[in-house]
């Protein structure tokens, strides 16, 4: 039962800001001019891209190191947020040195963009595994969200320069920040608080997971700089392409607080050993993730296309004939994450960065191949493709690793 309100609290939280973000996306498409879409979007793209480098994997890593240093549990996050505030310093600079170099409404919304990377460093969302910090993640959220949507359409509706939506955004992501901060009773003093493990300890657990994530937001992004790239799609139509990728959004909510309820139970049965723990967990895994893709799809095939053009206030044929791929896609990462989301719970984050790399290598593969023949369709085909094919490598190399630690248990028994 603690489970299941876990998966409701982290749901209904990550739900408030994807619905919303969508939402402002579709309006801002409705309402924006296509230059003025343009910059919003392609600096939503960049900022996007870069947050798994500013997260760096914690919500993977942290439940373990946590777990092992409980004592110190405020200490500790205080370390993992300066380290996520210097990786998130060192991309805004990155963003605002290219950005001196492009047109001035890109310029300046690329600028105004890139506080986010901060407060996304800021955010303690890694340290919300149990049931009463999944509440506190559902209240922060909502809080951004219910102060992001009237702020967002306040900016548009004075018709303000593009780069002050994401000045609206900021102020809600730091209200959100400030009640998660008090809630889970972590204060300043704790950011400057001596180190509880050593750096090179938080570099290295960190290392694969963030480039594993970095790799996968490069998946859900490289189709669409393929196809801008190979000049198959003018800036309406990917404008309606990037649609799908945040459908997909939407969709991964269910799909990413099912790993959340079982990610801290996970990691302590590995700091542990308990491999028939781990076994049941991944049953339980493996039924609701298969059960929340199957739904899903379906209802991004039957319902989406109607939905988001009632939103957008015009039909959206193109979407409409990309939603079985969009469907397929993400049928196929709900399949995969029993095999790979979890490997970094279990301490296979060497293992987790390869599949990732090697998805993202076969999408622009894919792409490569299909959107001069297919265009548009094909950059869908190719994503939906490459997901389906990680399927059957995953679980191979998910069973080879669990044998391995199964073998390593059995000779510490021994050993005993």
């Amino acid at each position: 039962m603690s489970r299941l309100r876990g998966f409701v609290n982290y749901v209904m939280g990550d739900a408030a800001v994807v619905a919303a973000g969508l939402l402002l996306f579709m309006w801002l498409f409705r309402v924006c001019t296509p230059e003025a879409f343009g910059a919003f979007a392609l600096a939503q793209a960049v900022v996007m891209w870069l947050q798994p480098l500013v997260g760096l994997a914690m919500n993977m890593t942290a439940p373990l190191d946590l777990t092992q240093f409980a004592a110190e549990r405020n200490r500790l996050m205080g370390q993992l947020v300066r380290a996520r505030v210097a990786v998130a310093l060192v991309a805004s600079g990155a963003v605002v040195l290219v950005a001196l170099f492009c047109q001035p409404l890109l310029k300046w919304t690329l600028i105004a963009a890139t506080p986010l990377l901060v407060t996304a460093a800021l955010q303690l969302d890694f340290a919300c595994t149990g049931p009463r910090e999944a509440k506190v993640y559902r209240h922060a959220y909502w809080i951004i969200s219910l102060s992001a949507v009237p702020l967002t359409t306040l900016v548009c509706t004075l018709q303000l320069h593009p780069a002050t939506i994401f000045l609206a955004q900021l102020v809600a992501a730091l209200a959100g920040i400030a009640w998660q901060w008090r809630a889970l009773g972590f204060r300043l003093r704790h950011l400057i608080a001596p180190a509880v493990m050593s750096w090179r300890r938080l570099a290295k657990n960190s290392l694969y997971g963030t480039m594993a994530q970095f790799a996968q937001s490069g998946y859900h992004t490289v189709d669409l700089l393929l196809l801008g790239w190979l000049g198959v799609a003018n800036l309406a139509q990917l404008g309606e392409y990037r649609l799908g990728n945040r459908l997909i959004l939407i969709g991964a909510m269910p799909l990413i607080a099912g790993l959340r309820v079982i990610s801290g139970d996970l990691a302590t049965a590995y700091h542990q050993r308990q491999l028939d723990q781990i076994d049941r967990l991944e049953r339980l895994c493996r039924r609701m993730q298969l059960g929340l893709g199957a739904v899903g799809a379906l209802l991004i095939v039957l319902a989406s296309p109607h939905l988001l053009g009632w939103i957008a206030g015009r039909p959206l044929p193109l979407f409409s004939s990309l939603a079985p791929w969009i469907a397929t896609a993400f049928f196929g990462m709900a399949w995969q994450n029993p095999y790979m989301a979890t490997l970094p719970y279990i301490g296979l984050n060497r293992l987790y960065l390869v599949l990732h790399l090697l998805r993202l290598a076969i999408a622009i593969l894919l792409c490569i191949l299909l959107i001069p023949l297919y265009q548009i369709l094909g950059a869908a085909a190719a994503i939906a493709c490459a997901s389906l094919l990680l399927v059957p490598i995953g679980w191979w190399q998910y069973r080879q690793a669990k044998g391995r630690l199964l073998d390593l248990q059995v000779a510490h028994a021994d050993w005993r």
